[in-house]
């Protein structure tokens, strides 16, 4: 049996189809713009029906770009990333540009595989979702070239060096505090990030202050590093306190997973003895018995919104040092582990 290959199509078998030049479909492939909509409509219709992928390696070649945009991330076994992530790829899987991830909590050795991504020329920009916290991040953006955009995604550059897509932290912080205070709780602790981490500081910040200020007469703060495993190293801390705080804010669903873990195995009652709200909403929260009250980031629409930010950098529809932060709205979901003080 003899097997057929098919042919692959040429940009001579679009312009044939569509009844124009080589020339006309090469400009409306690659500047769309320049061309008129009837033109336009008329060659996209004409690679649909022949099936014309254009040679990516080539055109990348004579456009000197890579073609290709990176994502650093703090730690890809969080699940927290997942979303975002799936934001960013919703808006560059409908272009021509590939997404290069890579973790910059990786022991890379002398020099972090991101690096040569900016310095290869291996990517035409950057998204951040650390923040430039880590020593791998540090060092990439300090190598940044200037004509390769960097945008945040996650968290806001405080420095305001480069543009970004994130949440208000400090509201977070405030609106955790109005929940468990509205609910009759005065001894509260938090369990948060590491001291210095921006995140950190700005819902603790917020959490305190606002607590204090509504009449909280006790607030302990506890430092771990968002992940389940420093929060149960802080558990037995939190149990043997006394009186114990009826009240826990955690700055990530993890952490608070943790917590609710932990005090059902001593055998408190959640939320009878103790409340317990989280920060993220992750899918996993809602299924935990109880299902955990949290404060909720849309990780979708920071993840999207951070791409076409990038994306319009890429493409020169905003002017480099225009783009402006966008502050995404959070919102408080209420589930089972939150209830009225029963003291």
């Amino acid at each position: 049996m003899q097997l057929s290959i098919k042919k692959t199509a040429t940009i001579q078998d679009v312009a044939k189809h569509a009844g124009v030049s080589t020339a006309t479909v090469s400009r409306t492939l690659s500047n769309p713009e320049i061309v008129t909509e009837d033109t336009r409509n008329l060659v996209m219709e004409a690679v649909r029906a022949t099936g014309y992928r254009a040679n990516r390696a080539a055109r990348n070649l004579r456009t000197q770009k890579a073609g290709a945009v990176g994502v650093l991330v703090p730690n890809l076994s969080n699940p927290f990333f997942s979303g975002i992530l799936a934001g960013i790829q919703s808006v560059f899987g409908k272009t021509d540009y590939s997404v290069l991830i890579t973790d910059t909590l990786m022991d890379a050795g002398e020099r972090h595989p991101g690096e040569w991504m900016l310095l290869d020329g291996r990517v035409d920009g950057l998204l951040v979702l650390d923040s430039g916290q880590t020593n791998a991040s540090q060092a990439i953006l300090a190598n940044a070239p200037p004509e390769a955009p960097v945008v945040f995604g996650n968290e806001l550059d405080l420095r305001g060096k480069f543009p970004g897509v994130g949440c208000d932290d400090v509201r977070g912080g405030e609106m955790a505090a109005e929940h468990l205070c509205g609910l009759g709780h005065e001894r509260l602790v938090i369990f948060t990030g590491e001291k210095g981490n921006p995140v950190s500081e700005q819902r603790e910040a917020g959490f305190c202050a606002k607590a204090k200020s509504l009449g909280a007469t006790r607030v302990e703060v506890m430092h771990g590093d968002f992940t389940t495993q420093s929060a149960e190293k802080m558990v037995p801390e939190l149990l043997a306190m006394s009186p114990r705080p009826t009240g826990v804010f955690c700055c990530s669903d993890m952490m608070a997973l943790a917590v609710l873990s932990g005090a059902l195995r001593a055998g408190l009652r959640v939320p009878e003895d103790m409340s317990v709200i989280g920060y993220d909403d992750l899918t996993v929260s809602q299924y935990f018995v109880p299902a955990l009250t949290t404060i909720r980031q849309d990780r979708q629409m920071i993840g999207a919104g951070s791409a076409k930010m990038l994306l319009d950098l890429l493409e020169k529809k905003v002017p480099m040092g225009a783009a402006q932060d966008v502050v995404v709205p959070l919102e408080l979901i209420e589930r089972a582990s939150t209830a009225a003080y029963q003291g």
